[in-house]
């Protein structure tokens, strides 16, 4: 007696066959890279802080790693980190300062990691996340970055707020306060009401000389009094 195999076994089975014998693989798809913040350590001095990074901090190794001081309006520090890893920044400013970090790699970039200087009661210039206020109910889309958003176009921001109070957004504001994006509403306090949402929008509109990224903080004063930091990126040619 014969046996008949059905004809979709037939057809996987002749498939495999063929990726067998032309030798095709499937390419994983790299990954993007990423910070460790256990690795990271801040060493203040009056008017300059290193920043520090031990083997495996930034993965892969030979990334860019770019560091903004969110405490003052200097442009980005860029470093290329050692092959394991490792990196060394000097920049200016106080050990208090709040640092935003992202690294690239191929295209690829990581998500901003925001740290600080631990000076608790056992403050040994270790790294701790920075603590965002009410960030466990008020929620932002995107939380982190915007863009890259093509020029003369916009990205919306949604705000929902799962909080038990209503939310007061007292101001939106530029870092280094490009010219390039515009944000609407773009004054007056914004009232997000407990369980309700809202939003605004980032418009960019490239000009020449100016800055096509910067940090947009989203300021807190009722329940809490704090900030939210949003990374605006332009698309560049």
């Amino acid at each position: 007696m014969r046996l008949r195999l059905p004809s979709r076994w037939l057809h996987s089975a002749v498939c495999l066959v063929g990726l067998l014998f032309s030798g095709c693989v499937v390419s994983p798809q790299p990954e993007p890279p990423s910070i460790i913040a256990s690795l990271l350590s801040i060493e203040g001095r009056s008017g300059s802080v290193t920043l520090k990074g031990s083997a495996g901090a930034v993965q892969p190794g030979g990334s860019d790693l770019s560091t903004i001081d969110l405490d003052t309006s200097d442009p980005a520090a860029a470093i290329t980190v050692a092959n394991d890893g490792s990196f060394s920044l000097v920049l200016a400013g106080t050990g208090t300062d709040e640092f935003r970090l992202q690294a690239f790699s191929g295209g690829l970039r990581s998500d901003p990691l925001d740290i600080t200087r631990n000076v608790g009661l056992a403050g040994d210039g270790t790294a701790v996340l920075v603590t965002t206020p009410l960030d466990s109910c008020f929620l932002l889309a995107p939380a982190l970055e915007v863009g890259p958003i093509a020029a003369l176009s916009s990205a919306t921001v949604q705000m929902t707020n799962h909080c038990t109070d209503d939310v007061t957004v007292s101001g939106l504001s530029l870092r280094r306060g490009s010219p390039a994006f515009t944000i609407t509403p773009g004054s007056g306090p914004l009232l997000i009401p407990a369980q309700g949402a809202g939003a605004f929008t980032v418009t960019f509109n490239p000009q020449p000389g100016a800055p096509t990224e910067d940090i947009l903080f989203v300021e807190l004063a009722t329940p809490s009094q704090g900030r939210r930091s949003l990374t605006v990126r332009g698309q560049t040619p």
